[in-house]
């Protein structure tokens, strides 16, 4: 799994969406990735549970760090 530490997961999508829709769909980053974590989360929610925490974690501490 050493790859995911250096794979350019956006331009990989965007690869994978050309060839699997033969050019007629293009990956966005912005559009497209909170769309493909909601499926996952749908078929899969353990799958990206760390990331959920990780994401969690961060908005606690930027709440906690906000002033009144």
């Amino acid at each position: 799994m050493q790859w995911l530490k250096h794979v350019d997961a956006p331009r990989l999508l965007k690869v994978v969406f050309g060839e699997l829709t033969e050019h007629r769909q293009e990956f966005r980053k912005t559009r497209d990735t909170i769309e493909i974590l909601k499926v996952i989360n749908q078929i899969d929610p353990d799958h990206i549970s760390e990331l959920k925490e990780h994401v969690a974690l961060i908005i606690k501490t930027a709440l906690r760090d906000t002033p009144p």
